[in-house]
């Protein structure tokens, strides 16, 4: 039943929304900078001539090739007022395979507002990740975080946490890792509250592709559409209204509910059996009868279809 209401839902709005199903397992990608300007102009980005618009992309469900990982120059991006080098920030950034994530990273370089990340260590050696003003925010102030605020911490990798309490050291936060909730203490200026509008870095979203749900965090938005990177990490430029933001809904047992599969990049349908710790987590079973222990951030209640 909750299946055939997703359907109904989806089939109805098509139309509204402009959705294309997409049904090959591996879409073609969008270049964001053309390696041969001089080329098929049919296989570049469309430009829209308002000078106003801060991208030349208009909203696909491929993700973006880079032809340079290190150059953001011609993206048209807006520039920013934010602390540089030897600075750390919460950026989008990507790296040298062109894998992106959001996380808190020192940059090392900024010129022009393109940003040089310090990126993992591995036998002493830092790789590097790139980014732009743009694709960034500035640290958390004390002001923005109280307890239950949602946020987004790196502790070697990057978690979706809800505060506990504040303490001397900054704010204790718990957080779902392989499948345990768990805590620890973080430094404010090291936190991202994570808000409920599309405009914001790290916004939780979810969006339908054919038969099914993907999502990610949202980066940047523009007047034509919202920069995203998946749970895939890769980059996506996204129609707003293609756009379902986790509106941090505190979930009850019994809710019938749309939660990221366990070791998988998509959604599915489940129902809520347990709420855990005043709503940072909750244990979830999905249709395929499994039981998992899932944060805040990975539990979506969906409109028309959450009931």
């Amino acid at each position: 039943m909750f299946v055939m209401q997703v359907r109904a839902y989806f089939f109805a709005t098509a139309t509204l929304l402009g959705l294309v199903a997409c049904s090959s397992p591996s879409p073609a990608v969008v270049s964001a900078t053309p390696t041969n300007p001089q080329g098929d102009q049919s296989a570049r980005p469309s430009i829209e001539e308002d000078t106003a618009v801060t991208t030349g992309l208009r909203p696909s469900g491929q993700p973006i090739l880079l032809a340079n990982t290190t150059d953001f120059s011609s993206w048209n991006l807006p520039d920013r007022d934010l602390p540089g080098h030897g600075h750390s920030l919460w950026s989008a950034s990507v790296s040298d395979n062109s894998e992106w994530e959001i996380s808190y990273r020192r940059v090392t370089e900024q010129k022009e507002g393109q940003l040089t990340l310090r990126g993992t260590e591995e036998d002493g050696v830092a790789s590097k990740r790139y980014s732009h003003e743009a694709f960034a925010a500035a640290s958390s102030q004390a002001s923005e975080v109280s307890p239950n605020t949602k946020v987004l911490f790196n502790k070697r990798y990057t978690y979706w946490g809800q505060v506990l309490q504040l303490v001397d050291k900054g704010a204790e936060v718990q957080y779902v890792s392989n499948g345990q909730l768990k805590q620890t203490v973080v430094a404010i200026e090291e936190l991202l509250v994570v808000h409920v509008s599309i405009d914001r870095l790290g916004t939780v979203v979810v969006w339908r592709e054919g038969e099914r749900w993907l999502g990610g965090s949202t980066v940047l938005a523009t007047n034509t559409g919202v920069y995203v990177v998946g749970d895939s990490h890769q980059l996506y430029f996204l129609s707003k209204d293609q756009l379902i933001a986790n509106d941090q809904h505190k979930h009850q047992v019994g809710d019938r509910v749309l939660a990221r599969s366990k070791n998988s990049k998509q959604w599915q349908p489940a129902t809520i059996k347990e709420v855990v710790k005043n709503h940072a987590a909750y244990v979830i079973t999905n249709e395929a009868n499994e039981v998992h222990t899932l944060d805040w951030a990975h539990i979506f209640r969906v409109p028309a279809i959450s009931q």
